[in-house]
């Protein structure tokens, strides 16, 4: 399997996708771009070509994408998580097709992902929460490549305009935090009436972790929020 970066993309990226793609024989190459090229990909942040058996990660799309920051994740956790949800979500594609779930057919080709996606990203989630329990810390910028550079310059030219949000990212890089708790609290996979057990199973050491005094959840904990940090 052949590992093509027109932009370097980050250590630990690389590491996984040459892991975890080896035994899925119906990926032969993987092609990480972005920049210039991030009309090429229509604001996807992956796609699996079933034909060419290329999986094309769009860097710059996952630095846009701000799905899991709804949920309390902290901007560059969020980037991180969409960098590694790109992975396993293309592999759950590829998986797809090597189980006989799917066969290529340019004409239906764009139905069958739709009607698949879903399947792809319950495996996707299931293979992060694991993935992240092991893998806890985001890495920090300096071993990020290409979208290390690109958030470093963004915090830079925002800094002077929004110092308390850029200190607080700076504050959990090269932590296992993910994202502040009373950020968490207020998204989708909470109800009001839980947020006061929830800060108290963090100061007990139940679950997160404390920053700087702030209460924090960790990777794992913000995906599955609904199954492990409510109970």
């Amino acid at each position: 399997m052949r590992i093509i970066q027109h932009e370097e993309a980050p250590k630990a990226l690389i590491q996984l996708i040459a892991e975890y793609y080896e035994p899925i024989t119906a990926i032969n190459m993987v092609i990480l771009i972005g920049g210039d090229k991030y009309e090429l990909m229509h604001g996807k942040m992956a796609v699996f070509n079933p034909e060419t058996g290329a999986v094309v990660i769009d860097m710059e799309a996952c630095m846009k994408d701000q799905r899991w920051m709804r949920r309390g994740m902290a901007f560059v956790p969020n980037v991180w998580c969409n960098l590694i949800y790109s992975v396993f979500h293309e592999g759950a594609h590829a998986l797809q097709m090597m189980n006989d779930e799917i066969s290529f057919d340019e004409q239906t080709w764009d139905l069958q992902c739709e009607m698949l996606d879903h399947t792809a990203d319950v495996m996707a989630m299931e293979q992060m929460i694991d993935w992240f329990e092991i893998h806890a810390t985001t890495p920090p910028l300096d071993q990020m490549g290409w979208v290390g550079q690109r958030i470093q310059t963004l915090f830079n030219e925002i800094y002077s305009k929004a110092p308390d949000v850029i200190g607080a990212e700076m504050d959990i890089l090269g932590t296992e935090a993910a994202g502040f708790a009373e950020v968490a609290a207020q998204g989708p996979d909470f109800e009001k009436h839980e947020i006061p057990g929830l800060m108290q199973a963090i100061g007990r050491g139940d679950i997160g972790l404390q920053i700087k005094g702030r209460p924090c959840l960790r990777m794992d904990e913000i995906l599955g929020a609904d199954r492990e940090v409510r109970g």
